[in-house]
């Protein structure tokens, strides 16, 4: 089972008609089941249950269920932050879907049907909770503006949930441009880790678009170094400029940006985190 996706869009869609609007959450999308086992799934099917085996699962009035969130932790200015979860802080489970209840399938009902079976079904706890939503998109997003948070998911109300596509059903709107690129070699000058270099594929062929090297600490390059020394290679799979290593296309790094060039690379980068829930064949050129 795959997630529904979101189409990027811009502030244009938050005072459309026919939407809900709710805040796009800085975390790990995953799918949780409840049943004869309970089983935390990432969007590319990575098993993330015994990684978030401290989130007490919540009473649901149903013999089976399967739930479509985010996992987060929160800053100390209650806000969701990436950075927390990876660092230990107690996870919190937010979900904003139902697909299934006693094995029947909910993807072809409206959201709005969805959203009121969902409240009906699960009771709340400290570590699982039903997201917030509203009609006023514009005040949500200057909401999330003032806060700093991610952005915006519009949602139309009467959408079915169309697994593992992206349509003009969702779209998100975020405060920056961010993009998932492929991690195709590094630099060691000063540090173990200099700068990333990153790639995106374009029909097929996965293009250099440039280095980052600001956005991530020592801890971070401690940890990520000895794993691309272990995928070191002289094959040369992407053209790079002489002062990369290359590496074997493995991971993802979500990557803050300004603008891409004329010639395709990234302005002003900024790494964000790893993506462990994206597979490198998901990683192409923004639309």
């Amino acid at each position: 089972m795959k997630p529904m996706l979101a189409k990027i869009g811009d502030e244009s869609i938050l005072g459309k008609p026919g939407y809900i609007y709710e805040p796009k959450l800085d975390g790990i999308r995953a799918l949780l089941s409840i049943g004869k086992t309970v089983t935390f799934q990432s969007r590319n099917g990575k098993d993330l249950t015994e990684r978030f085996s401290a989130i007490q699962i919540p009473t649901i009035h149903a013999t089976s269920c399967v739930f479509d969130g985010e996992l987060i932790a929160y800053d100390d200015k209650g806000n969701p932050d990436f950075n927390c979860l990876q660092h230990g802080a107690p996870a919190v489970y937010v979900i904003f879907d139902i697909l299934e209840k006693d094995g029947a399938s909910l993807r072809d009902e409206p959201l709005m049907r969805r959203k009121e079976i969902l409240r009906k079904t699960l009771k709340e706890n400290q570590t699982v909770q039903l997201i917030t939503y509203t009609e006023q998109g514009k005040k949500l997003w200057s909401l999330m503006k003032k806060r700093g948070v991610e952005g915006v998911i519009a949602k139309k109300k009467d959408s079915t949930y169309l697994e593992g596509k992206r349509s003009e059903s969702w779209i998100k709107v975020k405060l920056t441009q961010t993009v998932d690129a492929i991690v195709v070699g590094f630099t060691r000058t000063k540090r173990k880790i200099s700068s990333l270099a990153l790639g995106l594929y374009d029909n097929g062929t996965i293009l250099f678009i440039g280095k980052v090297g600001t956005g991530f600490d020592e801890a971070f390059i401690e940890g990520f170094w000895p794993k691309l020394e272990k995928i070191k290679t002289k094959k040369i799979q992407v053209v790079l400029p002489r002062e990369i290593q290359a590496v074997r296309p493995r991971y993802v790094a979500e990557v803050e940006y300004l603008e891409f060039t004329p010639d395709r690379k990234l302005r002003a980068p900024v790494f964000r985190r790893l993506r462990e829930d994206k597979e490198i064949r998901e990683c192409t050129f923004p639309e």
